[in-house]
């Protein structure tokens, strides 16, 4: 059983953990403020998420979207292309 994905569930607030075998964990009552500050602290702490990353060339593709996606946010140009169809969060926990 490996982690599959990790998302973000505004309906719910909560921070979801899927794994290979369909199972979620659900951390409910998790803000987006909140989900904002996980982010900082993941990339601008002394002991960075990135000093432990295995997969360089998958991990370069996810940084360059969410840099194209926060630089359109910085600069009050919101894109419909921020998010792909094959990460497009479901909510659903049955």
């Amino acid at each position: 059983m490996d982690v599959m994905n990790v998302m973000y569930c505004e309906p719910h607030d909560a921070l979801i953990i899927g794994d290979t075998d369909e199972n979620k964990v659900l951390i409910n009552g998790v803000k987006a403020d909140e989900m904002i500050r996980l982010v900082r602290n993941m990339f601008c702490a002394r002991d960075k998420v990135t000093n432990y990353v295995k997969d360089e060339a998958d991990t370069k593709e996810k940084l360059e979207e969410v840099y194209t996606y926060l630089t359109e946010y910085l600069n009050k140009k919101p894109s419909k292309k921020a998010s792909t169809k094959k990460d497009a969060v479901v909510c659903d926990f049955e």
